[in-house]
């Protein structure tokens, strides 16, 4: 599969001098910050409990993207995960060395897919099969 992904993206680019190298990339988002936790309260049967407890989320979202062999990392933090976030995440990587061709692996979200996504054209997204989070070692890297 990279053999053909290098031959019909990468070596056009390469033959014409836009790109010098290429590296694969994974990519991830998640959302961290302050979120309310709801606990259960003990009372009589049918009292609806009363206790104080915040309404308030204040969280960002991380877009990551990690190379696997060398570590090499990119994020940017933005206030929701939507297909303009994604675009706007995508040009900011493609001018991080531009003049690496860049293969990111996501997964199937749907504004990874949306058909209004701008993609730069020193970057192919590649999808990763549905349901196999274990796949993406940026999700691994949440968990830390």
């Amino acid at each position: 599969m990279l053999t053909f992904l290098l031959q019909r993206y990468y070596a056009p680019l390469a033959a014409k001098g836009v790109v010098s190298h290429w590296k694969v990339y994974y990519q991830d988002e998640s959302r961290f910050g302050l979120m309310t936790v709801l606990r259960r309260a003990i009372t009589l049967a049918g009292i609806k409990p009363v206790g104080a407890y915040q309404h308030r989320f204040i969280y960002r979202y991380c877009y990551g993207l990690v190379e696997p062999l060398t570590g090499d990392h990119f994020f940017i933090t933005a206030p929701q995960v939507n297909t303009l976030y994604f675009e706007y995440m995508l040009e900011e990587f493609s001018r991080h060395q531009p003049q690496v061709f860049k293969f990111i692996f996501v997964d199937k979200a749907g504004y990874h897919r949306a058909k209004a996504l701008q993609v730069p054209q020193n970057i192919r997204l590649v999808y990763l099969p549905s349901s196999n989070p274990e796949l993406n070692p940026v999700e691994r890297l949440w968990g830390i």
